[in-house]
C-alpha cells in the first residue's frame, strides 16, 4: 500500500481530488495541462514511430521540440508546483478557497511529490530555490530585517520538509 501511495500518478489523484471543489486558478491548471503534454507527446511519439507518411513530418517535428524541452518542461511543472502552495494560502485567507482542508492536503502531495523515487525535478527546484533566495538575502543591500524574517520562513520550510524515502532492502 505505501509503494502505491509513493508511486506520481497516485500524488496526482490526490491533486484532482484536493482541487475538485477549487475555485479555478491558472498555475494549477498549468500542472496537469503540461504533464498531459508530455505523455500525449510520449504516445504520439511511439504511434508515428514506425509511419513513413510525409503528411506527418510536421507533426513528428513538432512532438521532438516537446521532447527534446522535457527536461525543461519538467522544471517549470516543479516550480509550479512549489508556487502552488502560496498561492493556496493566500487564497484561505481571502475565502477563495474550497476548503481549510486544501492548504494541508496539497501539503501531503508537495511532501510525496519531495520523495518521489522517479522524479527528482521537485527536490531541485526546491534546491536552486532556496540557493538563488540566499544569494538575494545576503547582498550587501539587503536590509537586516527582511534578511531575518527571510532566514526565519526558510528555517520552518526546512522543518517541514520530508526526509528522504528509503526503500526498504
Amino acid at each position: 500500500m505505501i509503494d502505491a501511495v509513493l508511486e506520481d500518478s497516485a500524488h496526482y489523484i490526490l491533486f484532482a481530488c484536493n482541487f475538485y471543489a477549487h475555485k479555478p486558478t491558472t498555475v494549477i491548471g498549468v500542472i496537469p495541462t503540461l504533464y498531459c503534454v508530455l505523455h500525449a507527446s510520449a504516445f504520439l511519439i511511439n504511434m508515428t514511430q514506425d509511419c513513413h507518411n510525409p503528411a506527418l513530418g510536421s507533426l513528428k517535428r513538432q512532438l521532438s521540440r516537446v521532447k527534446d524541452n522535457q527536461q525543461q518542461l519538467l522544471r517549470i511543472v516543479a516550480s509550479a508546483e512549489i508556487f502552488v502552495m502560496p498561492i493556496v494560502i493566500m487564497q484561505l485567507f481571502t475565502g477563495q478557497c474550497g476548503s481549510i482542508l486544501t492548504p494541508l492536503v496539497y501539503y501531503q502531495f508537495l511532501m510525496l511529490r519531495y520523495m518521489s523515487r522517479r522524479n527528482p525535478y521537485v527536490r531541485n527546484a526546491f534546491t536552486e530555490l532556496k540557493i538563488a533566495v540566499n544569494q538575494l538575502i545576503y547582498r550587501p543591500g539587503c536590509p537586516l530585517f527582511i534578511r531575518n524574517i527571510v532566514s526565519k520562513a526558510m528555517a520552518m520550510i526546512e522543518r517541514l520538509s520530508p526526509l528522504q524515502y528509503q526503500p526498504s532492502s
